[in-house]
């Protein structure tokens, strides 16, 4: 994310499901404290809740309506308050609900916000609404946005319109992909300390190479294999 020559650039986040998109960003975030308290002396605040960060996902159904709701939500258990209710109503639009998020995010100073399984979001008028709204709160209030999904979004969601894709790119973006051979087998190595059963099992490279066939070097599946194995061998009493 870089703030560019009077335009703030958000980020895509692209790679194989279960490659360590939405973990590796979450570790990241929280690095940094989610709120902030500022004093303020003014007569309008006692204090200010500042949101450093905000992640949401994306339904599946890919409705603009839930979307909305998903972020006033977040924001809602984030802070302890109940911004939710003023906008719950079965009459409430979504220009209501947009207007609502842009309001929340110059009160509470979002940071960031984090799209994430962006791939979900179906790819109709309505939706391209969503996009515009989300491009709006980058140009007006500077909010960078990073974008987290499959290559699922690059086709559905983002190639079908350049200016999307141009602002969510920035200067290039992040892609998870499978694992090469020898940073699979320091991610096995690393991960084979994490062994439950009553004798420990060498790790060799016969197991190397079946677990490495067995996962195709996706990490996700790596741990879920070896979890697995485990859970066998603790059951069957081998």
């Amino acid at each position: 994310i870089k703030q560019g020559a009077g335009q703030v650039l958000g980020k895509l986040i692209i790679g194989v499901s279960g490659g360590g998109k939405s973990t590796g960003t979450e570790l990241t975030l929280k690095h940094i404290p989610q709120v902030l308290v500022h004093p303020n002396t003014s007569e309008k605040y006692i204090q200010h809740e500042q949101i450093t960060w905000l992640k949401v996902e994306c339904s599946p159904t890919g409705s603009i309506k839930g979307m909305c709701m998903k972020i006033i939500g977040e924001i809602d258990r984030i802070l302890g308050k109940n911004y939710s209710a003023r906008v719950n109503g079965g009459r409430v639009n979504v220009d209501i609900l947009m207007m609502e998020i842009k309001h929340l995010s110059i009160l509470h100073s979002i940071g960031v916000l984090v799209i994430d399984e962006i791939q979900h979001l179906k790819v109709t008028k309505d939706n391209e609404q969503m996009l515009n709204f989300f491009l709006t709160l980058s140009n007006e209030i500077n909010l960078p946005i990073i974008y987290i999904g499959t290559q699922e979004a690059v086709q559905k969601v983002f190639s079908k319109n350049h200016r999307y894709a141009r602002r969510v790119e920035g200067d290039g973006a992040i892609e998870y992909g499978f694992l090469t051979r020898e940073d699979f087998d320091d991610f096995l190595t690393e991960l084979w300390n994490y062994q439950w059963t009553k004798y420990e099992t060498e790790l060799t490279d016969e197991i190397k190479d079946l677990m490495y066939l067995n996962t195709i070097g996706i990490p996700a599946r790596i741990i879920k294999v070896f979890s697995r194995a485990q859970v066998n061998a603790i059951m069957d009493g081998s």
